[in-house]
């Protein structure tokens, strides 16, 4: 679900870029310098607004991975993890932070993993075998007792 949400953000961000490229070029062409300043400034401005959007998904995303695996973020007020979006109010993760977390999101899920792939080993896998020992004992039990009538 995130994924295609942040796909179209992506797409959306890709045709902002693309409707002024063909405005700037013919600004170019008439060497009109402030009509070319402010399609600039309005792409600019268009663009840093899907930029946040993006940002916050990221932001978004790693925040429910950290808060599943108990992984403690910083308050966006309180800490330098977050930077202010051009949208007030919108705050979302730096770049070493968004690196920071993910690292350690990394780590804590190779520790639950282990812990599981330890649990399997000593617990599920020797119930399992005596199991597999039980079921064969018991069919072969049954052969021999029928294949002698």
């Amino acid at each position: 679900m995130v994924f295609d949400k942040l796909w179209w953000k992506q797409r959306k961000l890709q045709k902002t870029r693309a409707f002024y490229d063909p405005l700037l070029r013919k600004a170019n062409l008439a060497g009109n310098r402030e009509e070319i300043d402010h399609i600039n400034q309005e792409a600019a401005y268009y663009e840093r607004l899907i930029y946040d959007d993006i940002q916050v998904m990221y932001s978004e995303q790693i925040q429910r991975q950290c808060k599943s695996l108990g992984v403690a973020i910083a308050h966006p007020v309180e800490s330098d993890y977050w930077i202010p979006g051009h949208n007030p109010y919108v705050h979302f993760l730096t770049i070493k932070a968004q690196n920071e977390l993910r690292k350690e999101i990394i780590q804590r899920q190779a520790e639950r993993r282990a812990a599981i792939a330890v649990w399997m080993k000593d617990v599920v896998l020797p119930i399992g075998c005596i199991l597999v020992g039980l079921v064969g004992g018991a069919i072969g039990y049954y052969a021999l007792t029928h294949a002698v009538k």
